[in-house]
């Protein structure tokens, strides 16, 4: 509360204060100095040698000096009186002495003389009966004598005893402080001395406020203090929280009462009493916008401050003089000040404190530059810059031309490198990020070479191989030929080394044509060849084996081509289903349905159609704001409810879970019982939705990381479609300990990962595998046609399908060498993960909306698993292309929470350290003990 004072009040009170102490002190009287005195006392001639005497003198003091003409003496005073006793004295004559005596006597048969006779002590005499009787109680008779006994030779005594003495002075009690008005709060310090002529006189010190008179008691400050005759200390402090005196002037009164009572004149002074603290210091800080500077901070204290301290970051309180430079404090690095003061009473106002937070010398993150594609391409590629939320200045430049501002994606048409770098609010620069681009092929492979057996024959059969063409740029993809005129067939991936056999009668002209891996095809090189008609009509024959061959040799090529080079291209795509579908269907079918067509194949087709919203339905989906957690951090749980029905929903119940360790610091309004959260939810109108929004913080692990999840419901008593009525997410906790990853992938024989050839369904079921928690089997449930126990990923297909991660097509097959779509790969993740096939609210891509995979995809976009493309201002999943070994360990490393990994020598020549997925890669690939960095990332360290 703010002090008020009212000065001419003070001055007033003051002026009395200091004549009422003007008139105490003149009108002190002026004692005199103790003298001795001495006294005389005769006692009466007596015949005993010991005797007794009391006398009395007002205001004695104590006797310095006593003494008996014969014998000894002793005394003792009791307020004003003084008994003196004396004793063992010489006798001064002997003389006769008489004295009554009375005896009893006793006996048990009631006889007694009249008289009897009194010797004893020197005294003798005739001594009379008096009286007689019976004691029942005792069962004797008795009976008393009395007389006169005299003393002949008796000595008599007689004392003078002489004694020096002094007067009691009373005390005299002065204080030196406090002298003038001071302010106090709880407690007067006293200085002050007391002074007793008498020594040795014991004296006991009282002291009152604002009242006095003789009769009052007081309150006791010391006691017991012995004077010696001089001035001496009575300094000390007097607590007067117990005196509830209020605000305001007040008198103190203090006097000395010796042993006899005497009361010394009071000392009087006056005492303002305040209780009332100061205001807090006010604290202001320049700049409060970021800077990389440092920091000056004002301090204001009020005017009634007497002390003025500070303390930096907890510290010790000290004197803001002695830190401040210039009357401020001057703050390097972000920082807590906290001031107080205190006042003339001892009042303490209440802590200031500013929080200084705006010093930042930490540049924003490396931007991250990700290219719309990875994989060689004869087009353009567009390259988009994410920069660190804390940028504020963003900027670009391509090869060395100057730094711009970044204005949205770039589209190059040329390999060149792009560099990236930005800057925050305080001014720090970031490290430069680097994207080289290398995939942009725009020159033409060269042709192939068509070689036959004959160019013309009779009746029989022409065989031609293809050398293919070669490209020194993106490397060659794949060989194409097709056939016209008496043989036809489409285009089809020629498999190296494989012998097209022709044995139509006719003209057959054989076209070639090589495309590289950015798209580029060569140009067409053509051989005709012509099998003349003979008696034996071999068109029949020649057809039927036809069919025949193209289906086994389909078959064969594509199988072991697919087993020997895992990963590869080649003849991955076509030759097993040439086999499959060559049997059937001739050659020629076969061809329609090879290579080209594998890659529209689905890993998990679905069972059947997502379910449309019924007449009542409810939906949930639980999100939290990050996917790894340390100890201490706050996870924010995002509840996205609906009420996807056309009718009024009641009686709404959402739960949440608190995971396990950690503790709820906001429940956004809900009620925790045990370990969930629970929010009742009265209405909710027809095709509505809401928000939860709450809060757990991450306590301590007893484990280096906690893989977590949490899972959110929804019900209602009239709810009748519970597909979408409950959502899981997951997360990572972990402490700041050291841990271990071990790889799940390898490179190749020559050093290399590959990281933009596509990857197949057996290595994503090997992948998987080795890294999840699956049952591992020796046979699985269901057998497929294409898959033999000799298939070098046969246990590891068998695991995935008893999962039930992947189910094979309807034709019996699991077409292990087939490419898988990123598609297929979010299905078999949320099958994985145990996510559901169920309708979002909100679609997040641009391409998916009626896609057969939408749910998944949406699914494992809600945990953060995957991001997606951003081309022209859309975000795209491209649900049908193939995804790339770089593209899968990300998305498995984010499933896994690991990664990226740094700080450790990356194994292929073919990665650099500027590819968007280096950390990652080395994450998937190397086996490593680690620590967490800041940002959630991996550092590699030595472990012996």
């Amino acid at each position: 509360m703010p002090r008020i004072r009212c000065s001419k009040y003070f001055s007033i009170i003051t002026g009395l204060c200091i004549l009422i102490l003007s008139i105490y002190q003149n009108a002190a009287p002026v004692f005199a100095e103790v003298q001795p005195l001495t006294e005389t006392v005769n006692f009466p001639e007596s015949i005993y040698q010991s005797n007794t005497y009391t006398t009395e003198i007002k205001g004695i003091f104590d006797i310095s000096d006593i003494s008996v003409n014969t014998g000894k003496v002793t005394y003792e005073i009791t307020g004003d009186k003084i008994k003196i006793t004396v004793s063992d004295g010489e006798h001064s004559r002997i003389g006769p002495h008489t004295k009554d005596v009375t005896v009893t006597e006793k006996n048990t048969f009631n006889i007694f003389p009249e008289s009897v006779p009194y010797n004893s002590d020197g005294y003798s005499g005739e001594l009379a009966k008096t009286g007689s009787g019976y004691d029942s109680e005792n069962d004797i008779y008795w009976a008393t004598y009395y007389g006169i006994v005299t003393n002949p030779e008796c000595k008599f005594y007689k004392y003078k005893v002489d004694f020096t003495y002094t007067l009691n002075a009373a005390p005299q009690l002065s204080l030196t402080s406090p002298s003038d008005i001071i302010y106090i709060r709880d407690k007067v310090d006293i200085k002050g001395i007391v002074k007793d002529e008498n020594i040795g006189d014991q004296l006991n010190i009282y002291y009152s406020f604002d009242n006095y008179s003789d009769s009052t008691k007081g309150v006791t400050y010391k006691t017991k203090l012995t004077a010696d005759g001089t001035e001496q200390r009575i300094d000390g402090t007097i607590s007067i929280s117990a005196l509830k005196l209020e605000d305001g002037v007040h008198t103190l009164y203090m006097w000395a009462v010796d042993r006899r009572g005497e009361k010394s004149y009071p000392a009087v002074t006056k005492v303002m009493v305040d209780t009332v603290p100061p205001q807090a210091p006010v604290l202001a800080q320049e700049p409060t916008t970021p800077t990389n500077k440092s920091v000056e901070v004002t301090v204001t204290y009020p005017d009634d401050a007497e002390i003025k301290e500070v303390r930096i970051d907890g510290g010790s309180w000290v004197p803001f003089d002695s830190v401040a430079n210039d009357e401020k404090i001057i703050m390097y690095e972000n920082g807590t000040v906290e001031a107080r003061c205190s006042d003339a009473a001892g009042n303490v106002s209440d802590v200031s404190r500013l929080v200084v937070s705006n010093i930042d010398r930490t540049g924003p993150d490396t931007p991250i530059l990700v290219p719309d594609i990875t994989e060689p391409t004869n087009k353009t590629v567009t390259v988009t810059v994410y920069y660190a939320e804390d940028s504020v200045v963003k900027e670009i430049r391509i090869g060395e031309s100057d730094w711009s501002l970044y204005e949205g994606s770039v589209t190059v048409d040329r390999n060149a490198k792009i560099e990236a770098r930005s800057m925050d609010e305080a001014g720090n620069i970031s490290p430069i990020g680097r994207l080289i681009i290398e995939n942009i092929d725009a020159i033409l492979p060269t042709a192939p070479v068509i070689t036959v057996s004959a160019e013309k024959t009779k009746a029989e059969p022409i065989t031609a191989v293809i050398t293919p063409g070669t490209d020194n740029e993106s490397g060659v993809d794949r060989t194409e030929f097709c056939l016209e005129g008496a043989t036809t067939s489409d285009w089809q991936e020629y498999l190296d080394g494989k012998i097209i056999e022709i044995k139509n009668i006719g003209t057959t002209t054989i076209y070639a044509r090589t495309i590289d891996k950015a798209g580029n095809v060569s140009p067409v090189t053509s051989k005709s060849v012509v099998i003349d008609r003979d008696n034996n009509g071999g068109g029949n024959s020649g057809g039927n084996s036809g069919g025949n061959n193209g289906g086994s040799s389909g078959g064969n090529n594509g199988g072991s081509s697919g087993g020997n080079s895992v990963g590869s291209s080649g003849g991955n795509n076509s030759g097993g289903n040439n086999g499959n579908t060559g049997g059937s269907n001739s050659g020629n079918s076969g061809s329609s349905n090879g290579g080209n067509g594998s890659g529209g194949s689905k890993v998990t087709e679905p069972k059947e159609n997502v379910p449309s919203v019924t007449a009542v339905d409810l939906s949930v989906f639980i999100s939290s704001d990050k996917s790894k957690y340390a100890e201490g951090d706050i996870i924010t749980f995002t509840i996205d409810y609906k009420n996807k029905s056309n009718v009024l929903a009641t009686d709404i119940t959402i739960k949440a879970e608190i995971p396990e360790y950690t503790s709820a610091v906001d429940t956004s309004g809900g009620t925790v019982n045990g370990t969930e959260i629970e929010w009742k939810i009265a209405e909710l109108t027809a095709n509505t939705s809401g928000k939860i929004e709450y809060r757990v913080s991450v306590n301590k692990l007893d484990k280096a990381e906690v893989s977590s999840s949490n899972t959110a419901t929804i019900s209602s008593p009239k709810l009748t479609n519970t597909e979408d009525d409950s959502s899981k997410t997951i997360f990572l906790l972990y402490s700041n300990v050291d841990n271990f990853h071990a790889k799940y992938i390898t490179g190749y024989a020559d050093n290399t990962f590959r990281p933009s050839n596509n990857i197949t369904r057996a290595e994503m079921a090997a992948i998987i595998y080795n890294v999840l928690d699956i049952e591992k089997v020796e046979t699985a449930n269901k057998n497929y046609t294409d898959v033999k126990s000799t298939h070098w990923a046969y246990k590891c297909i068998n695991a995935v399908t008893n999962a039930g991660m992947f189910v094979g097509y309807n034709d019996g097959s699991f077409r292990p060498d087939n490419y898988i779509t990123r598609a297929e790969f979010a299905t078999v993740l949320a099958n994985y993960l145990g996510f559901k096939n169920v309708e979002h609210d909100k679609i997040n891509f641009s391409d998916i909306s009626k896609h057969w995979a939408r749910n998944f995809i949406e699914e494992i976009y809600r945990v953060k698993l995957i991001e997606g493309y951003i081309e022209n201002g859309e975000r795209l999943f491209k649900p049908d292309s193939y995804i790339s070994r770089s593209e899968a360990v990300t998305i498995v490393n984010k499933m896994l929470f690991r990664g990226p990994l740094a700080g450790i020598e990356m194994p292929f020549k073919d990665v650099g350290q500027n590819h968007w997925a280096y950390g990652h890669i080395l994450e998937s690939s190397v086996d490593h003990h680690f620590r967490r960095d800041e940002d959630n990332s991996e550092i590699a360290i030595a472990k012996e």
